[in-house]
């Protein structure tokens, strides 16, 4: 009997339908309130049957093998007769946590990991309904949140034979706390050991010798050391939240996991490290994980696990969501570039916009003015929600713009005035990047700006001044009129030629400009720096 659960696609209060791959991992990402939690929280809405509330983002779930999974011949032979049929009673053998037969002699089966029971009547039940009845739910969908540290530490055993919580499939299984351990072992350098000899029935952090055995069998000594290991409920958030997240995928019979921000209480390493133990696991077992997420080492992480993976980027269009998606061929592409890789573009995710400048000083004066325009009430929070990035140069600028727009990110670029000296086919490698085609008469624009610079030899004076030294009218005529068509692409060329022209002061080097300026406050006051990244920011 094929019982397999996972979802096809899933389609916004917008239409936008979005196919999930069904063994791997979908990231939901965006900026600060575009829904993605309420699109996870539709979701569960959309698969179970305890909730009748509308959805708010999603307008539908379409599951892979929709309900009913069984024939519909065998479905009312059942109504009929109520006799289930035998190869249910084999699934549920297979993958519940514990079986057994109660004081009436029905076979009761207990889900993994949940105090659920169920015989194979009520179980087949809920097999023929439209949604994921409370019968049938611990054995398909696992509902993880963040704050769900305690499953494996705090549930108490139930120690009876229809036991399947965490903690008695462990002691059942030396291999389960083996792949336990292992998976904490390299988050945290810490052993963990199931204690049996106390008599307490709980993970404790570290180890004990197995020389202090004799025969294979519990001593005073082993006792008494192991009683003084500190156990994994008495330890902070970060330990308990990381156990109840790995101990589903371990030990669990779930198919489809749902988690919002499975990174919270983790430092860095350990969210690296967790991204990378569920996308193996996913592709080990073909589990489906939905994850929302605001953290990129946990990214990195999934990235690193090789398995399938796809970004749902969430955004607000009015009243309705949008829903945009990266797959799996683009993320490897993006995690390929070493450039990419080791740098800040995948935190772009997680804003509302990524503004790219040529090198790290400019992206704190710009960061510095927008700040201001929000502190002074002329920009919004949403349009100051940006992610400032270096691009180590202008010949950076293009493989950043591509990574970023290939994860649908807004996107800004922000450029000193010799970006249009560059040869054409640089600056048409930014603008291709931001899915923008250079006319014909942009090309005009740029060779008789090019052209004045170089009859003239204004290259050094471009640098330092910009526009405003060209010679020709006409040339001063084409640059106005492609720094205006190059704005309009999200491409801002500076008519002053560089950031420091906003300040003129004797500082050869940007870093000490920087500095300076921030020390005295004038990025609060130079009028035309605000009015740059009034525009750059859209709410121009």
């Amino acid at each position: 009997m094929d019982l397999t659960y996972q979802i096809a696609s899933i389609s916004s209060n917008l239409d936008d339908t979005v196919a999930l791959p069904p063994a791997g991992v979908t990231c939901i990402v965006g900026a600060n309130n575009v829904g993605k939690s309420r699109l996870l929280m539709d979701i569960r809405k959309a698969l179970l049957s305890d909730d009748p509330s509308p959805t708010q983002v999603l307008s539908a779930v379409e599951l892979v093998k929709p309900m009913p999974f069984v024939p519909p011949q065998d479905a009312q032979s059942f109504f009929s007769t109520g006799v289930v049929p035998p190869e249910v009673f084999d699934w549920l053998e297979e993958h519940s946590g514990a079986s057994g037969v109660d004081y009436q002699g029905n076979r009761i089966f207990s889900a993994r990991g949940s105090g659920s029971r169920t015989n194979g009547r009520e179980f087949f039940s809920g097999l023929v309904q439209p949604k994921l009845s409370q019968q049938i739910a611990p054995w398909f969908l696992a509902d993880t949140t963040s704050s769900a540290g305690n499953h494996v530490s705090a549930v108490s055993m139930q120690t009876d034979e229809f036991d399947a919580s965490y903690l008695a499939m462990i002691r059942r299984s030396r291999e389960r706390e083996i792949e336990l351990e292992a998976a904490f072992s390299e988050s945290f350098g810490e052993h963990l050991v199931f204690d049996q000899a106390t008599g307490s029935n709980a993970l404790r952090i570290g180890e004990v010798s197995e020389d202090l055995l004799s025969g294979g069998r519990f001593t005073d000594a082993y006792t008494a050391q192991m009683s003084r290991l500190p156990k994994l409920g008495e330890q902070g958030a970060g330990m308990q939240a990381f156990m109840g997240i790995v101990a589903p995928l371990v030990l669990g019979g779930f198919q489809v996991f749902l988690y919002d921000e499975p990174e919270t209480y983790l430092h860095p390493p350990q969210a690296r490290a967790l991204g990378r133990f569920m996308g193996t696991k996913a592709r080990e077992k073909g589990l489906q994980l939905i994850v929302v997420t605001h953290d990129r080492d946990l990214v990195i992480g999934l990235m690193e696990s090789k398995a399938p993976l796809k970004f749902v980027r969430v955004a607000r269009e009015g009243t309705g969501n949008r829903l945009s998606h990266v797959d799996t061929a683009d993320v490897e592409w993006i995690w390929k570039k070493a450039v990419l890789r080791y740098s800040n573009v995948l935190d772009g995710l997680f804003y509302n916009r990524v503004v790219i400048c040529e090198a790290e000083a400019d992206c704190r004066f710009y960061s510095a003015v927008l700040d201001g325009l929000l502190e002074d009430g002329e920009v919004s929070r949403r349009d100051a929600d940006a992610l400032f990035v270096g691009a180590a140069g202008k010949s950076g600028i293009a493989v950043r713009a591509k990574g970023l727009a290939m994860l649908h990110v807004r996107i800004s670029v922000i450029v000193d005035f010799d970006f249009l000296t560059d040869d054409v086919s640089k600056i048409r490698a930014v603008t291709d990047a931001l899915n923008f085609t250079l006319a014909e008469e942009d090309l005009l624009n740029i060779n008789l700006v090019k052209q004045d610079v170089s009859e003239n030899d204004l290259k050094a004076a471009i640098k330092r001044a910009g526009l405003s030294v060209l010679v020709s009218p006409r040339a001063r005529i084409a640059a106005g009129a492609i720094i205006e068509r190059l704005a309009s692409m999200g491409v801002f060329v500076l008519r002053g030629g560089t950031m420091e022209s906003f300040e003129p002061m004797s500082f050869q080097d940007k870093e000490p400009w920087v500095d300076d300026v921030l020390e005295k406050g004038k990025h609060r006051t130079l009028i035309q720096a605000r009015e740059l990244m009034r525009r750059v920011s859209g709410s121009a």
